[in-house]
């Protein structure tokens, strides 16, 4: 080449069946893979599930659950009001202090010395214990009658120790083993029969009366 020349490209020259060649030995070659264009995937959208219920109601649920779980301030107690000035009853009265039917431990001869040794001389000093209260005369008004059987037991047997031995058989007639003796559901209901109000009772009463006096 003189000075100033270009030098010429060179040129690659390749026969058209050398090219056909070429491909296909590229196509089938387990070197090459031409994968397939990808398919994009279709996604679809759920809406989200609508809210059943309100802003309103549950702003009011919300409200009441505090209305009903709030303290309620209990009303004061006002303080029963005493009347002093009242007049008390009768029936509150202190009574007579007395032993009952199961003190005696079912001895008439216990009954009989509570009454000669206390009850008589009570009511002879003390007869407004009467105005006592009513279990208290109603107790006393049931041995009454064991006074009464016991006075009329020694018009008949002329002793007074007889006539509580009498009185006493009758009571053990009454007495079992499991419940003891019954003086009220036992006798009494017999000497009540026995003593009714009139001439019978009045009697007794005198003769109980003259014993007070012996």
């Amino acid at each position: 080449l003189g000075f100033g020349q270009r030098c010429p490209s060179p040129t690659l020259s390749i026969s058209s069946s050398t090219a056909v060649n070429a491909l296909g030995e590229l196509l089938t070659s387990p070197q090459c893979v031409v994968a397939p264009n990808p398919v994009p995937p279709v996604v679809t959208a759920i809406p989200p599930p609508k809210p059943t219920t309100s802003t309103a109601a549950v702003t009011s649920a919300i409200e009441t659950t505090a209305i009903a779980t709030a303290p309620i301030a209990a009303a004061p107690i006002a303080a029963p009001t005493v009347d002093r000035k009242k007049r008390k009853r009768r029936s509150d009265g202190p009574g007579l202090d007395h032993m009952a039917f199961g003190d005696f431990d079912g001895s008439v001869d216990a009954l009989w010395r509570e009454y000669s040794g206390v009850r008589r001389r009570r009511n002879r000093e003390q007869p407004e214990w009467r105005k006592g209260n009513k279990p208290s005369r109603e107790l006393y008004n049931d041995k009454a009658f064991f006074y009464r059987a016991v006075a009329g037991q020694k018009r008949q047997c002329g002793s007074i120790q007889a006539a509580i031995a009498a009185v006493q058989t009758r009571l053990d007639g009454h007495t079992t083993q499991r419940y003891g003796p019954s003086w009220a559901r036992g006798l009494l209901p017999e000497l009540q029969r026995e003593q009714p109000v009139g001439e019978i009772r009045n009697e007794l009463d005198a003769l109980l009366r003259t014993m007070d006096d012996e």
